[in-house]
């Protein structure tokens, strides 16, 4: 993959990242990315990841609406961060299922209809966005030059997103 792929991915969750640290519901809780053995024995880029509790299936339907309205601003922020920093690529919407799928146990509203609402929260929470993504930037360059293993390859910790929203944020919304 290239590297128009892992600055859209890092970004991508580093909007999943900011919006779930301000809806407080649904914090992150580490941004990762995975390396993959191909047949040719090289490493290969595969998905990237934000890390945030959801619930079971089996609790989704208790939850109060604001509840669920934050955990679907928080899915929809991966395109709004995007699209917020002009970002796009030519199969964008295939990165996007699992986002989709996870909004579905929610809402039966189009997942288009949360992205202005991350948006706002994105511009709202600029620095703290951008801070994601350097730092995310910073690491992925770093591990590409080490002998790294196949595998899970964090980006940014708990401690180290936390010592960003600190640093930056406002807190949620009130």
């Amino acid at each position: 993959m290239s590297e128009s792929f892992s600055e859209y991915a890092i970004a991508h969750e580093a909007g999943h990242a900011v919006v779930g640290q301000f809806v407080k519901i649904a914090a992150p809780l580490g941004i990762s990315f995975f390396l993959k053995r191909g047949t040719d024995s090289q490493l290969y880029l595969g998905d990237f990841a934000t890390t945030f509790l959801f619930p079971p299936d089996n609790e989704i339907p208790e939850l109060p609406d604001g509840v669920k309205n934050c955990l679907c601003y928080t899915l929809a922020a991966g395109i709004a961060a995007t699209q917020f920093s002009g970002l796009s690529l030519p199969e964008e919407n295939n990165g996007l299922s699992s986002d989709i799928e996870l909004m579905a146990k929610i809402t039966s509203k189009p997942f288009e209809s949360f992205v202005p609402y991350a948006l706002a929260i994105i511009g709202k929470e600029e620095k703290a966005y951008h801070e994601v993504i350097s730092q995310c930037l910073r690491k992925y360059h770093e591990l590409k030059t080490h002998s790294v293993d196949e595998g899970r390859q964090v980006l940014l910790a708990v401690s180290e997103l936390e010592a960003i929203f600190n640093k930056f944020t406002d807190g949620p919304a009130r």
